[in-house]
């Protein structure tokens, strides 16, 4: 099994499409449950826009848990559905209906430096039929033959409820590729010590080459990146002009330190790894794969530019992005993110 060290703008989504675009099978590991999943893909649209892709698909999808005092369970579903391909699990809508009138529950929509907050991909409608009282009633293990306590098992993210226990590494099912940890892959998998067991796999640790591209991507997500620093785009731009290296620190978190951390740590607890270059590197080579989806589809920067509303307005947040961008590399000397 290949074992992948994504962090903060890894290509982690465009590498979990890429896997169930080639029906193969990933496991996601949080710290109470494991997402294991797999799709068939029957037909897939491709459009003019990224954005607007879709296709037909068979999702199989397991979640791997331990109720409280139980056995490690595994509960299913297979679903076929007409599906948009780049709906990211944030850019969603939770609609409930609630005192003879319908709310709006768990709704975020990131804003961006691009284009501020405008919607430029599709967003999830979800009905949200759970409250707090029949979620937590739901999640009861007589259930769990239900669709509702499924429903309600992927969207408790972190066992509000204490009715589930942690998840090992000996529960992961045989699949093609982990992603370890997610809860806290953002933060360079802060507070997760990797289980000796992962040295038996292939690691591999993502890097990017084109550092101009990922510090405006960084630059552009202050607000969906959502750190306790809690910038926003308005922050930034007022740091670029008072206080400019106050905001490349910022940066560096994210282009350099957090991608050296996740090394060290694997360095540290003697886990070998292969570096991975998101923008030269072979995807169907490293991953085994027979099909690839261009790389800029998944790009939050070019579903901006090519879905504006002022085409000439977003084009010139992206310049200056741009230039800032590279101001920054320039100031770093450095060809990678490798540590």
């Amino acid at each position: 099994m290949i074992v992948y060290w994504g962090g903060m703008l890894s290509g982690g989504n465009y590498l979990q499409m890429l896997t169930l675009y080639n029906e193969k099978t990933y496991a996601a590991v949080r710290k109470y449950k494991i997402l294991v999943r797999r799709n068939d893909t029957h037909y897939l649209e491709r459009n003019k826009h990224y954005c607007d892709w879709f296709w037909d698909v068979t999702k199989h999808t397991q979640i791997v848990h331990k109720p409280v005092g139980c056995d490690v369970t595994v509960v299913s579903n297979t679903t076929r559905m007409i599906d948009s391909l780049w709906i990211l699990p944030t850019d969603t809508i939770g609609v409930r209906y609630e005192n003879g009138g319908l709310k709006l529950r768990d709704t975020y929509y990131p804003v961006h430096a691009v284009l501020d907050n405008q919607i430029y991909r599709p967003v999830k409608l979800h009905n949200r039929f759970y409250n707090k009282t029949n979620r937590q009633k739901f999640l009861n293990p007589k259930y769990k033959d239900t669709l509702m306590y499924y429903e309600c098992l992927v969207d408790e993210k972190q066992n509000k409820f204490g009715m589930l226990e942690e998840v090992t590494y000996n529960d992961i099912p045989t699949c093609d590729i982990i992603f370890p940890s997610i809860d806290t892959k953002n933060m360079s998998y802060e507070g997760f010590t990797p289980p000796p067991e992962y040295a038996e796999h292939t690691n591999i640790i993502p890097y990017k080459s084109d550092l101009v591209e990922m510090a405006r991507v960084v630059l552009d997500n202050v607000e969906r990146i959502r750190d306790k620093s809690k910038m926003t785009v308005k922050d930034m731009f007022n740091l670029y002009r008072e206080n400019k290296n106050e905001l490349w620190k910022y940066v560096d978190r994210y282009v350099f330190e957090d991608h050296h951390t996740i090394a060290k740590k694997l360095n540290k607890n003697k886990i070998k790894f292969e570096y991975f270059n998101l923008d030269k590197d072979s995807y169907n080579h490293r991953f085994g794969f027979n099909k690839v989806l261009p790389r800029i589809c998944s790009h939050n920067t070019y579903h901006q530019l090519s879905m504006a509303k002022d085409v000439k307005r977003a084009r010139n947040n992206y310049n200056i992005l741009t230039d800032m961008a590279r101001e920054y590399v320039a100031s770093r000397k450095m060809e990678d993110n490798r540590l």
